[in-house]
């Protein structure tokens, strides 16, 4: 595998590492070559003959010896080709319709053949009728006689169905619209595979070698404004339900799950089981919408119109579709599988190097775990490293748990290894002295307690790994090295002690690449200084010095006054940090008694203003909590120490309290922690009154100070 597969969907990647096993259900191929250009030819968006019956001596036929009845739905597809060439906007809306034409013509050509014409494949006259009803139906054939022939659709076709409903309105609309480009690609896309499929030759390469010597236009054609296609309710509700399904089917792809889900709403229930306990079901409305869709989905596959009455109209259930494509997006991040794939080609590099594979930062909030999962399953998938132990190391428990959690949660049972969570250095070393290729997940620290090293082949993933990185080669003597870190290294020391143990960088995506991508919200940083509090003299509070009852109260009061002004439609909770858990309880009584004087007998003496959530909770106890702050008007503000941000992940907070002097890693776990993606969430807040550096771990432009 070379590095450009970096940029190719997983599902492409997939396809070929079955190649390279020699055989799939789907594709067959005689060597490396093949599966290269099979993958290459669909990273171009053109369509390719797939080569289950042909693989080995199979050629493509030159035109002139193009089967007599094959040149009508080839004269079509060439003519929207030219059209798709020539780029004006009356050459699209051309090619449009000259593409969806292709398709109906290549399966009415086709059913018209004598059976010795079409590889002795006998359909009785009645079954003919009936799929040359309508352009319906003609699909419902092409989709069975693909299956028949063991041959993945190239085109869904629900899409084809969409791109035909999308050609009816610019057909009939008759007002200059031009069709998108996206959907102009898909279409011929879905004509070149459809006429390829059904004549049996390469379509693409047919069309490049009839058209390569047409003259090329003297000039590019003058870009004209592209106004959106004016479609109807039907085009609109498939659009919106093709583009939720391609979303879930990409998370799920990217999760390793891939089962064949039957419906929308199976998708949507094991997209919602994928990011752990702090995700909300599927609602009950959107579970109500989401079947109303898929009956009117069907409908609209069979040609037939959705019915009245008491069906929500379907711009009404497009618009749901559109909600759950929101929700879909807040998990879905295609950068992950970018990560995921540059990981696996740099393991295989240093499989066969220096088993030096490298890092991959990224920001906290981003996604990392996504990142390291996705890698996780196309390594267990690759026929080079699925018999390979993986070892998962931390230097943290609350990161050890966290990963077991998001492995089993994220990673369909079929295609995950089994996990281990040692619970003691004993169980360890009995694990890594067993021959297997299980994934085991614990601290450096229980690692560096035992004697010895283990011989065998393994990839070592260190995860937020931030200590002792050079104490892990010595147990794994033939181990391949990576690392997943989600914050800055730290000290020049330890970068290069990480560049000893791990390598170079293979991806660096910091704070603010992931602000400008959208994947997390700008930050501002608002410092105070100490004066603001009496009786303090002016000085800043620096280290893990008590914090007087004034400056709890000054914070307690911030705090606040923040939530009254607080516009935003996001609903802006809070966490403060405090240096330990006396000053935290100390800091929630505060908190409680300002907001009970503020409130006065307007308030529910059992509802709680603010929470203290500590490392030392017990898991339900602590979960509980969590659920509770996420779903529920209080507890508005947690307290907590820096101890307890690792791996939180609480989207809702939009403020963070900062009131003593924090650590490197710290000061980017708080940035995490409130530029999370929320809707309605535009921006997230720090209030520092510990006197801490913010730009240091980050961009310059990475934080807007407003020093107050």
């Amino acid at each position: 595998m070379n590095a450009s597969l970096a940029s190719r969907p997983v599902q492409y990647v997939r396809a070929m590492v079955r190649n390279r096993r020699g055989a799939s259900d789907a594709i067959r191929v005689n060597d490396e070559h093949d599966a290269m250009r099979t993958i290459d030819t669909r990273r171009k968006n053109t369509a390719v003959f797939t080569l289950t019956k042909y693989a080995g001596d199979w050629k493509m036929p030159p035109i002139e010896t193009l089967k007599p009845w094959a040149q009508t739905p080839f004269e079509l597809l060439r003519h929207a080709e030219e059209h798709l060439r020539s780029g004006t906007d009356f050459d699209r809306r051309i090619a449009m319709v000259g593409f969806d034409n292709s398709i109906e013509v290549s399966v009415i050509t086709y059913l018209s053949l004598n059976p010795i014409q079409r590889g002795n494949r006998p359909f009785a006259r009645e079954a003919v009728a009936n799929w040359n009803r309508n352009f319906h139906t003609k699909l419902e054939f092409l989709e069975a006689h693909a299956q028949d022939l063991g041959v993945p659709m190239e085109v869904e076709r629900a899409w084809l169905v969409f791109y035909h409903e999308l050609r009816n309105d610019l057909y009939h609309a008759g007002n200059g619209l031009v069709p998108a480009e996206e959907h102009l690609r898909g279409i011929r896309r879905g004509a070149i595979w459809a006429f390829s499929l059904l004549f049996e030759c390469d379509g693409e390469a047919l069309l490049d070698a009839y058209l390569s010597e047409a003259e090329a236009p003297a000039s590019p054609p003058e870009p004209t404004e592209r106004t959106a296609v004016a479609m109807s309710d039907a085009t609109t509700f498939l659009q919106a339900y093709l583009s939720v399904k391609q979303l879930a089917d990409e998370l799920l792809e990217l999760r390793g799950k891939t089962a064949d889900f039957s419906s929308l709403l199976a998708e949507a229930r094991a997209t919602s089981e994928m990011t752990g306990s702090q995700t909300d079901p599927v609602p009950a409305e959107l579970v109500e919408n989401l079947a109303r869709a898929e009956q009117a989905k069907d409908l609209i596959l069979r040609g037939d119109t959705p019915p009245g009455g008491d069906t929500p109209p379907l711009d009404s259930l497009a618009h749901a579709l559109d909600k759950f494509g929101l929700r879909l997006k807040s998990t879905l991040r295609s950068h992950q599988q970018e990560i995921a794939l540059g990981a696996l080609d740099a393991t295989l590099a240093a499989q066969a190097g220096n088993r030096r594979a490298g890092v991959v930062t990224q920001t906290s909030g981003s996604g990392i775990s996504g990142s390291l999962l996705a890698y996780l399953a196309l390594c267990m998938q690759h026929p080079q490293l699925n018999s390979l132990r993986y070892v998962v190391l931390t230097d943290m428990r609350g990161f050890v748990m966290q990963f077991a959690q998001l492995y089993k949660d994220m990673l369909e049972p079929d295609t995950r290894r089994k996990l281990v969570v040692p619970a003691s250095g004993a169980e360890l070393e009995q694990v890594l002295r067993t021959a297997s290729s299980d994934v085991v997940v614990t601290t450096v620290q229980q690692l560096d307690a035992l004697p010895g090293s283990f011989a065998d082949d393994c990839v070592v993933i260190g995860y937020n790994l931030r200590s002792r990185a050079l104490a892990v080669v010595s147990h794994f003597p033939r181990g391949i090295y990576i690392l997943f870190s989600s914050g800055p290294l730290g000290s020049i020391k330890l970068r290069e002690e990480v560049r000893e143990v791990f390598g170079e960088s293979i991806r660096d995506l910091a704070f603010q690449d992931a602000v400008r991508q959208q994947l997390l919200v700008p930050v501002q940083v608002r410092q105070y200084a100490r004066g603001g509090a009496s009786g303090d003299g002016g000085e800043r509070n620096r280290g893990r010095a008590p914090l007087t009852e004034s400056m709890l109260e000054w914070v307690a009061r911030a705090a606040l006054v923040d939530a009254n002004d607080h516009i935003q439609p996001c609903a802006g909770k809070a966490v403060i940090l405090v240096p330990d858990l006396a000053t935290g309880t100390r800091m929630v009584h505060v908190i409680e008694r300002l907001w009970r004087e503020r409130i006065r007998s307007a308030i529910n003496p059992a509802d709680t203003y603010a929470a203290m959530l500590t490392s030392a909770s017990p898991p339900p106890a602590a979960a509980d909590l969590l659920r509770q702050f996420l779903h529920s008007g209080s507890p508005a503000v947690l307290v907590m120490t820096p101890a307890r941000l690792a791996g939180l992940d609480l989207p809702i907070v939009d403020r963070c309290y900062v009131t003593f002097a924090l650590p490197i890693a710290a000061r980017g776990a708080v940035f995490s922690l409130v530029s999370r993606r929320q809707p309605g969430k535009f921006e997230g807040y720090v209030h520092d009154f510990g006197g801490n550096d913010w730009r240091n771990p980050f961009d310059d432009d990475a934080a807007t100070l407003a020093v107050v």
